[in-house]
C-alpha cells in the first residue's frame, strides 16, 4: 500500500526496528523539552527592562505580537496565528518523526504502522500536564488552565488522535489483507488497544466545539469517566507505551488528590441583586491567600451533580473580626443551566443556606507580573466580567490600617465598565456589599450604559456616565499615549469575545510597534 510493503523481519532487524521505535517516541518528548526550555528562557530574558529593549528581543517580541493578532473579531475561536502554528507545526514534526527513516532501502508497512502507535502515545505525559489544574506550567509560564493551556491541550488530544487513528487503519487495513480480522485482531492485546481507540475517539467527538455547547454536561461527563479507563486498556495492549503511561497515570492521580485535599466545605447562601444577577456568599476556612481575580470552582451536588463543578469569580473575601470563617462574595449572570438551579434554590427561611464544596484559588491572577509596576493600568469590563477587575480595583487602590499605602497612585489606574443598566452595577458600590471598598472602586469607574440610560444618574457619578459602548480601541490607544513613550502599561480585559478580540487586534499592532505593552484577556473554555 503506497509503495509500503509487507516485510517479514529476522530477529536482528526487529531488535533495530524497535531500538529506532523507542527513539521515534523519545525524540517527542525531547523536542517537547526543548520547547519549554526555549520559552522559559525568554520570558526571564524578557523581564528585565533593559534586555527588553535589545535588538535581538525587540526583533522576537514583535514577532511574538504578530503571532498573536486574531485571525477574525467576530469567530473569536478561531485564535491568532500563533496558536495554529504550534497546532500545525507540533502535527507536521510529529508525523516526520512517525515516517521518517521506516525502511532500509524500501518503505516497511509495519514499521509505520507502529511508529504511529509510539509518537501518539509519547505526547500522552504533556497532554495530562497541560489539562491539570495545578499544573507546573502553570507556574513557569503564567498560564491559567483556561485560556491557551486548554486549547493546546485540547488540540494535543487531537492531534494524538490522529495519530492513534493513523495507527489503528493502518493495523486493520494489515488484519485485511492478510486475512487475520479472525484471528489476531480478536486476540485480547488487539481488543484492548482498539477499545481504547473507540474510547478516545468518543472523547474526542465529544470536545467539539459544537457538541460542547450542545451539552457541556455530556461533554464533562464523558471526559471523566472514560479517560482514566484508557489507563489499564493501554497499559495492558503494549508495553512499549509503559514509559509515557507511568507520567501520565501520575498527573492525572495526583491532580485529583491535591483537588481533593484543597477542596473546602462550605455554606453558602444566594441572593438575587437584580433580574439577571444572583451574589453568592460563601463561609469557609481557607488556608492559602486569595489573589486579586482568582476563582473557584464551586461544587453543589444538586445542582452541578457530584462529579461537576463551576467556575465564579471571587470579588470579595472578607474575615469578619469575631470569625475565624473567611465569607467570599462571587457574583453570577443567571444565563446556564446550573446558575439557573442556584437562582432557583431557596433565599430565605431555614433552608436559606446550603452545603457546598469550593475548590480554590485557581486562575491566571496567580502568575500575574506586579501590576503596580507599570506606568498606566487599564481594566476593560463587560458585563459580570467586572467581577474579575472590582477586586483588583480593590486591592491596588486601598490603603491598609497598618500603614501600606495604595498600590497605585491617583491617576495610574482606569477601569471602564459596560453594562446594561446602572441597576447591574449597583453591586460594586454597595457599602454593604463592598464596606470600605466601595469609594475606591465609585472614584476610579467609568460607566457605559449599553441598554436604558438612567433618568436620574447620580450628581457625583454624572461625569462618570455614558451611554453606548467603549471603543476598546480608543481606550488602549489613550492610555498607551499617557504611558509616554518609555512608559510600561498593561491591559486588562473581561468580558464578551468581541471585547477580547479587539483588545488582542489592537495590542499585537501596537507590541509589533515595540510599545511596551502587557496584555491578559479573562477567557473560560474558549
Amino acid at each position: 500500500m503506497w509503495d509500503y510493503q509487507y516485510v517479514t523481519l529476522d530477529d536482528e532487524q526487529k531488535i533495530a526496528r524497535r531500538i529506532h521505535l523507542d527513539w521515534a517516541g523519545y525524540r517527542v518528548v525531547l523536542s517537547q523539552l526543548v520547547l519549554c526550555a526555549y520559552v522559559a528562557v525568554y520570558r526571564w530574558f524578557t523581564r528585565d527592562s533593559t534586555r527588553r529593549r535589545s535588538g535581538l528581543v525587540m526583533t522576537l517580541s514583535r514577532l511574538e505580537w504578530r503571532l498573536s493578532d486574531p485571525i477574525s473579531l467576530d469567530r473569536p475561536e478561531f485564535r491568532c496565528w500563533g496558536d495554529w502554528l504550534i497546532v500545525l507545526g507540533w502535527a507536521a514534526w510529529c508525523t516526520v518523526l512517525a515516517t521518517s527513516n521506516t525502511g532500509n532501502g524500501m518503505y516497511y508497512y509495519m514499521h509505520v504502522t507502529k511508529a504511529f502507535g509510539i509518537v501518539g502515545a509519547a505526547n500522552l505525559p504533556m497532554h495530562f500536564l497541560l489539562a491539570i489544574k495545578r499544573s507546573p506550567l502553570r507556574w513557569m509560564y503564567g498560564l491559567s488552565y483556561e485560556g491557551r493551556a486548554n486549547f493546546l491541550h485540547r488540540w494535543l488530544g487531537r492531534i494524538i488522535l490522529y495519530l492513534l487513528s493513523c495507527h489503528a487503519m493502518l493495523y486493520l487495513n494489515f488484519f485485511w489483507d492478510t486475512n487475520r480480522m479472525k484471528t489476531r485482531f480478536l486476540e485480547f492485546d488487539v481488543m484492548c488497544g482498539f477499545i481504547a481507540f473507540i474510547i478516545m475517539s468518543i472523547i474526542g467527538v465529544s470536545a467539539n466545539h459544537y457538541v460542547r455547547n450542545l451539552s457541556y454536561r455530556v461533554f464533562y461527563l464523558l471526559h471523566i469517566i472514560l479517560s482514566p479507563l484508557l489507563f489499564p486498556l493501554m497499559f495492558l495492549h503494549v508495553s512499549h507505551i509503559r514509559p509515557y503511561l507511568y507520567p501520565s497515570i501520575t498527573l492525572f492521580v495526583g491532580d485529583q488528590v491535591l483537588r481533593a485535599i484543597n477542596r473546602t466545605p462550605a455554606l453558602a447562601s444566594i441572593k438575587h441583586i437584580s433580574p439577571s444577577l444572583i451574589q453568592i456568599s460563601a463561609h469557609a476556612v481557607f488556608v492559602r491567600p486569595l489573589k486579586p481575580g482568582s476563582h473557584a470552582l464551586l461544587r453543589h451536588p444538586a445542582t452541578t451533580g457530584i462529579l461537576g463543578s463551576n467556575p465564579f469569580s471571587i470579588t470579595a473575601a472578607i474575615t469578619p473580626s469575631n470569625r475565624e470563617k473567611k465569607r467570599i462574595r462571587m457574583i453570577a449572570r443567571v444565563r446556564s443551566n446550573i446558575t439557573k438551579k442556584l437562582a432557583a434554590l431557596p433565599t430565605e427561611g431555614p433552608r436559606q443556606t446550603v452545603a457546598v464544596y469550593l475548590d480554590l484559588p485557581y486562575g491566571a491572577p496567580l502568575y500575574f507580573p506586579p501590576l503596580s509596576e507599570f506606568d498606566k493600568i487599564l481594566f476593560v469590563a463587560g458585563g459580570v466580567g467586572a467581577t474579575f477587575a472590582v477586586s483588583w480595583i480593590k486591592y491596588l487602590s486601598k490603603s491598609t490600617e497598618g500603614g501600606r499605602a495604595a498600590l497605585v497612585k491617583p491617576g495610574q489606574l482606569r477601569f471602564v465598565w459596560a453594562v446594561k443598566s446602572p441597576e447591574e452595577a449597583a453591586w460594586a458600590f454597595d457599602d454593604d456589599y463592598q464596606g470600605d471598598n466601595a469609594n475606591e472602586v465609585a472614584e476610579c469607574v467609568e460607566l457605559y450604559i449599553t441598554g436604558n440610560p438612567p433618568e436620574d444618574p447620580d450628581a457625583d457619578q454624572g461625569d462618570r456616565i455614558s451611554t453606548g459602548r467603549p471603543s476598546v480601541r480608543d481606550l488602549i490607544h489613550d492610555t498607551v499615549k499617557d504611558a509616554g513613550h518609555e512608559g510600561r502599561t498593561a491591559i486588562l480585559i473581561c468580558g464578551p469575545s468581541m471585547m477580547g478580540s479587539i483588545a488582542k487586534r489592537v495590542s499585537a499592532r501596537l507590541g509589533a510597534q515595540s510599545v511596551d505593552l502587557w496584555l491578559h484577556v479573562e477567557e473560560f473554555g474558549h
